[in-house]
C-alpha cells in the first residue's frame, strides 16, 4: 500500500482559525493583560501547520515487494528509499503550508519556507532490526525517527511570549501587529533553538496476494503524530 494513501494530500487544506486573530485583536484594542493571545496563537500552529507536515512527509514516499536475496533486505531497501524519498519533501511541505495558512503566517511576518527548513532541521530516520515470519507472511521493523517535537516548541513559545506579554506597555503600542510580528519572531527563535529529539517506531507489515510486502498505513501516521507531536 503506497504510504501516500495514508495521509492527506499536501493541497488539502485545513480550516484556517482567524477567530483566534480576531479575538487577539480585539483583546489588544481593550487593553487586555493576560495570558491568552499566545494559548490562542500556540492553538493556530498545532492546528495549521502539524496536519499539513505529517501528510506531505509521505505523499510521495510507497513501499512495496520489488524481489531480492530475502524478505529482510526487502523490505529494509523499500524502507529506506521511502523514508528518503519522505525526507525530501520539504518543498511540498511548504506549498500546504502556504496554501493553508499562508494569511496567517503573513500577519505574523513568518516565511513559510523559513519555518519548514527550520522545523525539518536535523530530521532523521534509521531502520533498525527487521523481524520477518515467512510462513505468516507478516514482518516487523524497528524505525527510530529524529525530529523536532511542535508540541514543545509551542510550549516554549508560549512560555516566553507570556513573559514578554506581561511586560507590554499596551498604550505604548501604535497596533496590534507589533504584537503579531513579536509573535512570530519569537516562533522563528523557539523553533531554531529546538533540539531534534529521537522516537521509537514498531511498524508491522504483510505480504500481499502478489507477493509484495505493505505497510500499515495508520501506523505511519502515527509514528510521525508522535515524532512530531509527541
Amino acid at each position: 500500500m503506497p504510504f501516500k494513501e495514508a495521509v492527506r494530500a499536501p493541497g488539502e487544506s485545513v480550516p484556517p482559525a482567524r477567530s483566534s486573530f480576531a479575538t487577539l485583536d480585539a483583546r489588544y484594542r481593550y487593553g487586555a493583560r493576560c495570558g491568552a493571545p499566545p494559548r490562542e496563537m500556540g492553538d493556530l500552529m498545532r492546528k495549521l501547520f502539524v496536519p499539513i507536515m505529517a501528510a506531505a512527509m509521505f505523499c510521495a514516499a510507497a513501499l512495496g515487494g520489488c524481489g531480492g536475496p530475502s524478505a529482510e533486505e526487502t523490505i529494509r531497501a523499500e524502507l529506506n528509499a521511502g523514508f528518503e524519498e519522505a525526507m525530501s519533501q520539504s518543498d511540498k511541505i511548504a506549498e500546504g503550508v502556504e496554501s493553508s495558512a499562508g494569511d496567517e503566517f503573513e500577519m505574523l511576518g513568518i516565511d513559510s519556507d523559513e519555518y519548514v527548513d527550520s522545523f525539518l532541521e536535523g530530521l532523521a530516520f534509521e531502520v533498525g532490526e527487521i523481524v520477518v515470519d515467512e510462513d505468516a507472511g507478516t514482518a516487523t521493523a524497528e524505525v527510530a525517527i529524529t525530529a523536532k517535537n511542535m508540541t514543545k516548541i509551542v510550549d516554549e513559545w508560549t512560555t516566553q511570549f507570556n513573559a514578554y506579554v506581561a511586560g507590554i506597555d499596551f498604550e505604548s503600542l501604535s497596533s496590534a501587529d507589533e504584537l503579531y510580528k513579536a509573535g512570530g519572531d519569537l516562533m522563528m527563535t523557539v523553533t531554531d533553538a529546538a533540539e531534534p529529539e529521537v522516537t521509537e517506531h514498531t511498524f508491522n507489515l504483510a505480504k500481499d496476494d502478489d507477493g509484495e510486502w505493505t505497510i500499515d498505513e495508520d501506523e505511519v501516521s502515527q509514528a510521525f503524530s508522535v515524532a512530531m507531536m509527541g
